[in-house]
């Protein structure tokens, strides 16, 4: 207190001067900025006295009149959007602010093919060939006779078209094939397909006809199983899983991918020997005894460069690859 009793006013440091002297410069400007912005009328006298006056220096000859009514369409349209032209840019901004319609319906669209694909090429799907077929004899049928009549034909008349299909397929098989174990194999696809031919089976049929496609496809292929070797990429790696029965086993692994005959990688389907699914994938492991491991990783680990790449081969006219990679034993 004073020494006349009164309190004394609270002391204020200088960080705390400067902080006050800063909000009030701040709130300042902001009302000058706010008186500036709702006086239209002062804003638009000054603007109309600086346009007067440059046309005065410029000696463009230009009316009073029409300064006015510059003035008045600027303000008019100041803050009004106007669409920007159509351009690239454009586009994309566009398609940015709809990405998630857009995905939404490009996961519709791509259901909706599956579905069709599926309706078109399996017998069970509602617009197959086998589906049409019992539609049409169900229009034409006129009596339940006729119905069952017209059903048999057409089963005939598919499972003939599928047998031709299927022997086609195998006589193919035959003269590609290499392999000691295709004829034998191709022989007993044959005694199925008598058997489902005079049952009139034309699902087990179209699976039949499916599978010979597929093994022709395979005795064609021919590439090389090479260990990954290029520089920064693993070529090899060691980890934990659980096994089929629960229990955590270490594994080793090089990392392996397919070559056709241009050196480029090609896609493969494997089996994923941990989960048991068929995968489609242009790099995977192959699991390997430690001692190739090692082997592996030591000349790895020499100069940075894997001298020993080639992991198997598969040859045309044989449905399984050959491995070349070989153990401490030469297996």
């Amino acid at each position: 207190m004073s020494a006349d009793g009164q309190k004394s006013p609270p002391q204020i440091t200088l960080d705390e001067m400067l902080r006050v002297m800063d909000v009030a410069t701040e709130l300042r400007k902001q009302r000058e900025t706010v008186e500036k912005e709702f006086a239209v009328d002062e804003t638009k006298q000054m603007l109309r006295e600086r346009l007067l006056a440059a046309t005065s220096i410029t000696g463009e000859r230009v009316s009073e009149v029409e300064v006015d009514t510059a003035i008045t369409q600027y303000f008019d349209t100041l803050y009004t959007y106007r669409e920007p032209p159509a351009s690239f840019n454009k586009t994309l901004a566009h398609l940015y602010v709809r990405r998630g319609q857009l995905s939404v319906t490009l996961v519709m669209v791509l259901a909706l093919a599956g579905v069709g694909w599926y309706m078109l090429h399996t017998s069970a799907g509602m617009f197959s060939r086998t589906a049409r077929s019992y539609r049409e004899a169900v229009q034409q049928a006129t009596s339940p006779a006729d119905l069952s009549r017209r059903l048999q034909d057409n089963a005939k008349e598919r499972a003939a078209e599928l047998e031709k299909s299927v022997r086609e397929m195998t006589d193919r098989i035959r003269a590609v094939s290499r392999d000691a174990e295709i004829p034998r194999e191709v022989d007993r696809l044959l005694r199925e397909l008598d058997v489902m031919k005079q049952q009139l089976d034309v699902k087990s049929l179209t699976e039949l006809s499916r599978l010979t496609t597929s093994l022709l496809n395979q005795l064609n292929e021919a590439y090389e199983v090479h260990i990954v070797s290029r520089p920064n990429e693993k070529s090899g790696i060691d980890r934990y899983f659980e096994d089929a029965e629960g229990k955590r086993v270490s594994g080793f692994y090089v990392i392996v991918e397919a070559r056709d005959g241009s050196g480029n990688a090609i896609p493969r389907r494997v089996r994923n020997g941990e989960t048991q699914q068929l995968e489609q994938v242009t790099r995977w492991a192959e699991r390997v005894p430690q001692e190739i491991y090692d082997r592996i990783k030591a000349d790895k680990k020499a100069d940075g460069v894997l001298n020993e790449t080639l992991f198997a081969v598969k040859q045309r006219g044989y449905q399984n690859e050959e491995m070349k990679l070989v153990g401490p034993d030469n297996q």
